[in-house]
């Protein structure tokens, strides 16, 4: 797939923006849950810190009076049922806190994963964006180089073309000159028939035929030379 100028940047700046988007929402739903993760426990420590403050408070302001001992000690043989349902109160509610902390975890854990699976999957988008860049790249120059060929090879067909034209034009003028060569032979024996330089212009003749008879066949051969030439620059084209 071939990409006008600018369109290979121009995906690669969406690509880039959108997992961008993409990362800094992940990274800051990780970091808010977190962040409330670690508030609730600071309250939650904050809340046991004022409840033992106050109690250690309350304990020194009663801790001398007789009938703070008084009711320290009457208050266990009364309050053992309500003390046990208490204890089961915050038992249940500690297994509760338990379980909804294995699911914050479980939900932290899950969320790292899939930040993985993201990370893994930017990189292999990365790779491969760059692969196919590097391939476009390469059919770029491939394509360039080619296309100089093909200008090449053109330039040298059209002189191939017009050699062609210059050897026709020549085998045309030594037929035109083999044909006036001959008439003139033959006017010339007609009227010298009895003539002594008879055999001295058949000789010429003779001569003049064979340089133009291997003049005619050399050209031919130099057309049929070029003509393969041409034959093979034109599938080359193809």
């Amino acid at each position: 797939i071939f990409f006008r100028n600018g369109v290979v940047s121009q995906l690669e700046t969406q690509r880039d923006e959108r997992l961008a988007g993409m990362v800094v929402h992940l990274q800051a739903h990780c970091r808010g849950y977190l962040a409330r993760r670690k508030l609730a426990q600071r309250k939650l420590q904050d809340l046991a810190v004022r409840c033992i403050q106050r109690n250690v408070r309350k304990f020194l302001a009663v801790r001398d009076w007789p009938w703070w001992r008084l009711l320290v000690r009457v208050t266990p043989l009364l309050n053992v049922h309500r003390t046990e349902e208490e204890l089961r109160l915050k038992t249940d509610e500690l297994e509760a806190i338990k379980i909804k902390l294995e699911k914050s975890e479980h939900d932290r854990l899950k969320l790292k994963h899939e930040n993985d699976k993201l990370e893994s999957k930017l990189s292999e988008m990365t790779a491969d964006l760059a692969e196919e860049h590097s391939t476009a790249t390469l059919a770029a120059e491939r394509l360039d180089a080619e296309a100089s060929e093909r200008v090449k090879i053109e330039r040298e067909l059209s002189e191939v073309q017009h050699k062609n034209k210059e050897l026709q034009q020549a085998s045309e003028r030594l037929e035109m000159e083999l044909l006036y060569a001959r008439s003139d032979l033959n006017g010339i024996s007609e009227e010298d028939e009895d003539a002594d330089g008879d055999g001295v212009y058949k000789q010429r003749y003779e001569r003049a035929v064979k340089e133009l008879e291997f003049t005619k066949r050399r050209l031919q051969q130099q057309h049929e030379d070029d003509l393969e030439q041409l034959v093979g620059l034109k599938k080359q084209l193809e």
